[in-house]
């Protein structure tokens, strides 16, 4: 089982650097210029590139454009969730 959100950043928006329990399965709708980082690497997206973040690895993402970001993120955690367990956190630095 996996959970899925539509996600989105405004122009200039950052979703500062953060953990989780789940794997997450990202996939890149809109966003021109937008980037993540993911550990201590950059990843540029492109429409339709897929990004996937393992479990418990810092992570952020930056739209410094000026469109909307849009994606898909899916989750292989359900249970996690379902025991309230995410392990979601905001982090300083990547772990």
């Amino acid at each position: 089982m996996m959970t899925s959100s539509i996600n989105t950043l405004e122009p200039g928006g950052v979703q500062k650097m953060h953990v989780h329990n789940a794997a997450s399965i990202t996939l890149a709708l809109d966003g021109e210029g937008v980037f993540s980082t993911i550990g201590r690497e950059r990843f540029d997206w492109t429409p339709g590139a897929v990004l996937v973040i393992p479990p418990r690895v810092a992570h952020s993402h930056h739209n410094p454009g000026t469109g909307m970001m849009r994606s898909i993120t899916f989750l292989d955690g359900p249970l996690w969730h379902a025991a309230r367990n995410s392990g979601y956190r905001d982090v300083e630095a990547a772990e």
